[in-house]
């Protein structure tokens, strides 16, 4: 099961065959025919997958040598520098004769997203002690408001959002704060950081006083960075303020390292049709739905990476994705740390759980889940006491230890035809001192200012 493919450089292609083989072989003995009969399906499909996935990563490693463009900013750059050097990077990523992007520290502002189709192309940021200092930023402040009322602003978009930031214009590596989206601008003019959308005109309340022509992220950018039937290799980046995705994958491959995705409208990286996605050290914080997505047959491997404050999930395969997270931590998100659902497949390997808003394992219709030595602990309690793990109908869970973080063990809740079945405990090889944070997650993610980590 969940046999993946770990890409780690542009030319080291290998097999990384997951722990999880060795726990079907041991569950055998604790499933039924029938049940031994559906993992042995499952087992055939993400074999199948999998290999679908090596053989489009080979295929796309061995893309020409063509030209590496240098992009840099000046110092004190501009707004209409930065625009410049954004479109510079778009151009570029068009342009069949160049394979590498390698970029300067500095803000990139951008009007369109980065579209790459048919070939391989490498997208190279700077990283440095406390995370990227690349920064790909599709949204910017906007002129033209009108003021309706106290502290009430509106403005003519032609375009309805999904979700609106308000940044501290002189803090570029802290957070955006997310305003919510309200029914109706009586409930705008009631409450600090809200906003409606509708038709053409946004109307909305700042969270400070501050003049929202200067602070209100406005995104100009549907995506991010677009890979359709394209592969994108990128590096040392930070993707915020696309209205719906920072990173997305449309029949394409997709692969990052030390990389933020933040304050996207919608997902921090999203998928569709058997797109393959291998991300090492990314982090998805304060998106406006889930930080990492994989939809319709996708493949995904997902090695220490990092899901917080994001608007629904941390990590959710969809629609029979795959997704394997390895030494993966996903906290104080909205709703559910993992889900799976629509007959995906998800894999958890030595990761961590915590306090996520609604239940840190939730698998649905019809999904199955292999939880190997994992920390799950506090759900969320937003309207009622909600389960830690929680299994509904014809769904299957196989777990082979998950604890809290007083290492006492945690049993899913049970709906309808849901199933979970139970490995015989490894504890020589089970040390939960090892999930800590400081062990999963790469040093910048807990230097970072703007990830403010708190384990």
């Amino acid at each position: 099961m969940n046999m993946f493919v770990g890409v780690h450089t542009r030319n080291n292609l290998a097999f990384t065959f997951a722990s999880s083989i060795g726990i079907h072989l041991r569950s055998c003995a604790v499933m039924s025919r029938v049940q031994r009969q559906k993992w042995i399906k499952m087992f055939k499909k993400s074999l199948f997958l999998s290999l679908f996935s090596f053989f489009s990563l080979a295929l796309a490693g061995h893309a020409f040598a063509g030209l590496t463009v240098h992009i840099a900013l000046p110092d004190n750059a501009t707004a209409q520098q930065q625009l410049a050097a954004g479109s510079k990077i778009v151009a570029s990523a068009r342009d069949s004769k160049v394979s590498r992007i390698e970029v300067g520290p500095g803000v990139y502002l951008f009007k369109e997203g980065i579209k790459v189709s048919d070939r391989q192309l490498e997208i190279a940021g700077t990283l440095t002690d406390t995370g990227p200092a690349t920064i790909f930023q599709f949204a910017t402040p906007k002129s033209g408001y009108e003021k309706s009322g106290e502290k009430v602003f509106t403005l003519k978009q032609p375009r309805e959002l999904i979700a609106l930031f308000e940044a501290d214009s002189n803090a570029v590596n802290q957070s955006w704060k997310s305003l919510k989206r309200v029914e109706n601008v009586e409930q705008v003019a009631a409450t600090p950081g809200t906003y409606h959308s509708s038709n053409d005109t946004i109307t909305l309340r700042p969270f400070t006083n501050a003049d929202p022509s200067t602070n209100i992220m406005i995104p100009d950018a549907h995506m991010g960075i677009l890979a359709a039937y394209g592969h994108v290799i990128a590096s040392n980046i930070h993707i915020r303020g696309a209205r719906n995705t920072g990173v997305y994958g449309f029949a394409g491959i997709i692969q990052l390292t030390d990389c933020l995705l933040s304050e996207n409208g919608w997902n921090g990286l999203d998928t569709t049709r058997q797109s393959s996605i291998n991300c090492t050290r990314v982090a998805g914080v304060n998106n406006g739905n889930d930080a990492f997505g994989v939809h319709r047959l996708g493949i995904g491997s997902f090695s220490n990476c990092y899901a917080a404050h994001n608007g629904d999930d941390g990590f959710s395969p969809h629609e029979e994705g795959i997704m394997r997270l390895t030494e993966c931590v996903s906290e104080h998100n909205a709703d559910r740390g993992v889900v799976a659902v629509h007959g995906s497949l998800l894999t958890l390997t030595r990761c961590q759980l915590y306090h996520n808003g609604g239940q840190n394992v939730s698998l649905e219709g019809g999904a199955q889940g292999i939880l190997q030595h994992v920390i799950a602990d506090t759900s969320g309690t937003t309207e009622k006491s909600q389960p830690n793990m929680r299994v509904l109908n014809d769904s299957h869970l196989l777990i082979n230890q998950v604890l809290d973080r007083k290492n006492v063990p945690v049993e899913p809740i049970l709906y309808g035809t849901g199933k979970c079945d139970h490995v015989p405990a490894d504890t020589a090889h089970f040390e939960p001192a090892t999930l800590a944070y400081d062990k999963l997650l790469p040093q910048w993610f807990l230097s970072s200012t703007f990830l403010d980590i708190q384990p």
